[in-house]
């Protein structure tokens, strides 16, 4: 039997197994196909448990810590804030926020402000 890449098989082949071998076949295969397609159903649940577990994780240490953590998109130059930073900084959860809303509640004298803003003019200038 002859079965190519991407799990086809060749017409002669089924003929020699003739109809009730090709029936045969095509079940096997049908059910081995559900199988793994049901272990990467579980394993996809797995991992977005996990995932979720730890990012509940991540907002309680941040909530105890009374940090916050933030990300920068520069293209569309949009920041997205964990809550913690929302609760940290005043403002209501949800609202969107900016660059410029980000670094106007932080503090001038905080030598990483300068840090931040240097870096991101950079990485601007490079996208």
């Amino acid at each position: 039997m002859m079965v190519l890449a991407g799990g086809a098989i060749e017409a002669w082949a089924l003929e020699t197994l003739g109809i009730a071998g090709a029936t045969v076949l095509v079940l096997g295969l049908a059910i081995l196909t559900s199988l793994v397609a049901r272990q990467g159903e579980a394993l996809l649940r797995a991992s977005t448990d996990q995932l979720r577990d730890r990012e509940r994780q991540l907002a309680e240490a941040q909530e105890i810590a009374h940090v916050g953590s933030w990300q920068l998109d520069i293209a569309p130059y949009r920041v997205t804030w964990a809550d913690a930073a929302y609760r940290m900084y005043g403002v209501p959860l949800g609202s969107p926020v900016g660059y410029d809303v980000f670094v106007e509640r932080l503090h001038p004298e905080d030598p990483a402000v300068a840090q931040v803003k240097a870096a991101v003019r950079v990485l601007r200038a490079r996208a």
